[in-house]
């Protein structure tokens, strides 16, 4: 196979295409509450290919084709427990070779007024006289 710069080709002995391609992370909002939809964008000017999405949590969206003209898929996805959640993508070409998972977006979700991420709103902290690192 010929090589080209970035990324490299080869063939397993198994016959599946090896791609040395890493997607870069999804971009959106990195800290949440549950149950609150957010929108995650990856773009890409590879038409025909196809993107998943990895939430994390259990759960990944199926795969996503970019059409002709198409430079970025969006998708929203919302949690419904609180904690870090590892948000990934991955890419298929129109030749069906998958990348590797994307580094990860981690996504926060607690509540609202947890200020410091420890998982206790602040108006609990400060009826106890935690110390509130913020």
């Amino acid at each position: 196979f010929r090589k080209k710069p970035g990324f490299f080709i080869s063939r397993a002995s198994c016959g599946t295409l090896l791609w040395g391609f890493v997607p870069n992370p999804p971009v959106g909002n990195n800290t949440t509450d549950v149950n609150i939809e957010n929108e995650y964008i990856i773009t890409s000017e590879d038409s025909g290919s196809f993107w998943k999405f990895d939430w994390g949590d259990g759960s990944a969206s199926d795969w996503i084709k970019i059409n002709e003209g198409q430079t970025f898929i969006l998708k929203s996805h919302s949690w419904n427990s609180y904690g870090n959640y590892e948000l990934r993508v991955k890419h298929k070409s129109i030749y069906s070779v998958e990348s590797s998972w994307s580094e990860p977006l981690i996504v926060r979700v607690s509540p609202s007024d947890d200020f410091d991420g420890d998982g206790w709103n602040n108006e609990i902290e400060e009826s106890y006289l935690t110390d509130l690192s913020f």
